[in-house]
């Protein structure tokens, strides 16, 4: 995830050297539920850097039936189109449409922080797994430990929370 072609490909679409932000498998468990329409900007990402890149590599087969991702057919934004913290509204996505992208298990997806992007449920019996790996410029700094370290504090594991308080997964 630091070195070989799939970082080569990260610094040659951000045009600089890089590091990782985060990362992340997702486990679409057979039932589950999928994405409200949102750009990963929104989720307070500006306070830690400017713009990222998302390298999505698929574990399994995503399918439209398993709840594959599904970008907009749009041109490249360089803004946020939604509010922070709030899943994309109908009335911001009437410009677009999106696009299910199935893919095999090895194919790799690269999109930026500003790509409108959501799924639909695994309607399967089956579960599906992505991995996502996410990188920023390195001159905006290194912040993977203060991401996770807020992360934590603000949506613990569920072992680490406090009975009786509420949490919200917000985008």
């Amino acid at each position: 995830v630091r070195h070989g072609r799939l970082f080569q490909a990260v610094e040659q679409l951000l045009e600089a050297p890089s590091c990782l932000y985060k990362e992340k498998i997702n486990f679409k468990m057979a039932g589950g539920a999928g994405f409200e329409p949102h750009q990963d900007q929104q989720a307070g990402w500006s306070r830690y850097a400017p713009i990222f890149l998302t390298v999505m590599v698929s574990v399994d087969r995503a399918t439209v039936e398993n709840g594959c991702l599904e970008m907009a057919d749009m041109p490249r934004l360089t803004g946020l189109i939604g509010e922070e913290w709030k899943p994309l509204t109908d009335e911001q996505m009437a410009s677009f449409k999106l696009v299910p992208v199935p893919t095999e298990p090895g194919d790799v997806l690269f999109f930026d922080s500003y790509a409108p992007h959501a799924s639909k449920p695994n309607l399967t019996d089956k579960a599906r797994r992505i991995l996502y790996l996410t990188y920023n410029r390195l001159a905006d700094g290194d912040h993977r430990e203060r991401y996770f370290a807020e992360k934590r504090a603000n949506f613990p594991p569920d072992i680490e929370r406090e009975a009786g308080k509420e949490y919200k997964f917000r985008v």
